[in-house]
Protein backbone atom coordinates (compact mmCIF):
# COMPACT_ATOMS: atom_id res chain seq x y z
CA UNK A 1 0.00 0.00 0.00
CA UNK A 2 3.10 2.45 0.57
CA UNK A 3 3.75 2.04 -2.65
CA UNK A 4 0.77 3.58 -3.77
CA UNK A 5 0.73 6.31 -1.93
CA UNK A 6 4.25 7.36 -2.73
CA UNK A 7 3.33 6.66 -6.71
CA UNK A 8 0.54 9.60 -6.15
CA UNK A 9 2.75 12.31 -4.46
CA UNK A 10 5.78 11.67 -6.58
CA UNK A 11 3.20 11.47 -10.04
CA UNK A 12 1.20 14.41 -8.43
CA UNK A 13 4.81 16.32 -8.43
CA UNK A 14 5.36 15.55 -11.65
CA UNK A 15 2.13 16.52 -13.63
CA UNK A 16 2.06 19.79 -11.36
CA UNK A 17 5.68 21.20 -12.26
CA UNK A 18 5.05 19.80 -15.88
CA UNK A 19 1.52 22.11 -15.54
CA UNK A 20 3.43 25.24 -14.14
CA UNK A 21 6.03 24.69 -16.62
CA UNK A 22 4.15 25.05 -19.36
CA UNK A 23 1.75 27.97 -18.07
CA UNK A 24 5.13 29.89 -17.31
CA UNK A 25 6.69 28.94 -20.42
CA UNK A 26 3.07 30.31 -22.77
CA UNK A 27 2.77 33.29 -19.99
CA UNK A 28 6.84 34.44 -21.00
CA UNK A 29 6.47 34.00 -24.46
CA UNK A 30 8.58 30.99 -24.68
CA UNK A 31 8.48 27.82 -26.92
CA UNK A 32 6.47 24.97 -25.09
CA UNK A 33 7.72 21.25 -25.37
CA UNK A 34 4.70 18.84 -25.12
CA UNK A 35 5.93 15.51 -24.53
CA UNK A 36 2.61 13.42 -24.91
CA UNK A 37 3.55 10.09 -24.12
CA UNK A 38 5.36 11.15 -20.69
CA UNK A 39 2.04 13.21 -19.58
CA UNK A 40 -0.21 10.16 -20.96
CA UNK A 41 2.02 7.54 -19.24
CA UNK A 42 1.90 9.54 -16.01
CA UNK A 43 -1.74 10.13 -16.03
CA UNK A 44 -2.32 6.31 -16.32
CA UNK A 45 0.00 5.58 -13.42
CA UNK A 46 -1.51 7.81 -11.29
CA UNK A 47 -4.88 6.31 -12.14
CA UNK A 48 -3.91 3.15 -11.34
CA UNK A 49 -2.50 4.26 -7.96
CA UNK A 50 -5.66 6.21 -7.04
CA UNK A 51 -7.77 3.18 -7.87
CA UNK A 52 -5.35 1.06 -5.33
CA UNK A 53 -5.59 3.42 -2.91
CA UNK A 54 -9.25 4.29 -2.97
CA UNK A 55 -9.84 -0.07 -3.24
CA UNK A 56 -7.34 -1.12 -0.91
CA UNK A 57 -5.05 -3.01 -3.26
CA UNK A 58 -1.12 -3.03 -3.75
CA UNK A 59 0.02 -1.99 -6.81
CA UNK A 60 1.06 -5.23 -7.69
CA UNK A 61 -2.59 -6.85 -7.75
CA UNK A 62 -3.34 -4.09 -9.91
CA UNK A 63 -0.76 -4.43 -12.14
CA UNK A 64 -1.54 -8.51 -11.89
CA UNK A 65 -4.88 -7.27 -12.88
CA UNK A 66 -4.27 -5.24 -16.02
CA UNK A 67 -1.89 -7.81 -17.33
CA UNK A 68 -4.57 -10.44 -17.42
CA UNK A 69 -7.02 -8.22 -19.28
CA UNK A 70 -4.49 -8.13 -21.86
CA UNK A 71 -4.09 -12.03 -21.89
Amino acid sequence: MLINYILVAIIFIFLSWEFYSYKKAKKQGNAVVIRPLYDIGAVVVFLLALYGIFTNQSYDEIVRLVENLFR
